[in-house]
């Protein structure tokens, strides 16, 4: 591809246009450790929720249980 540009002007062009990419590249590579790290931190959730709903449910059950005992 032949650009209508020359002297200077293509010379600044192309500066220009290797900053930018270099630019995009790193903030890409940044993104894409930050977004697994963020990814990575959420790890053990669904094992951690489980274990406090099992937790919340026999709480649950042992309260009922003395209060139903209460009635009897």
């Amino acid at each position: 591809m032949t650009s209508a540009q020359t002297g200077d002007a293509a010379r600044s062009f192309a500066r220009l246009s290797t900053t930018l990419s270099e630019g995009k590249e790193t903030h890409q590579a940044v993104f894409a450790a930050s977004a697994r790290n963020g990814r990575d931190a959420f790890t053990g959730l669904a094992v951690g929720m489980i274990v406090a709903s099992l937790v919340m449910v026999t709480g649950c059950i042992w309260g009922l249980n003395r209060r139903l005992a209460e009635y009897r």
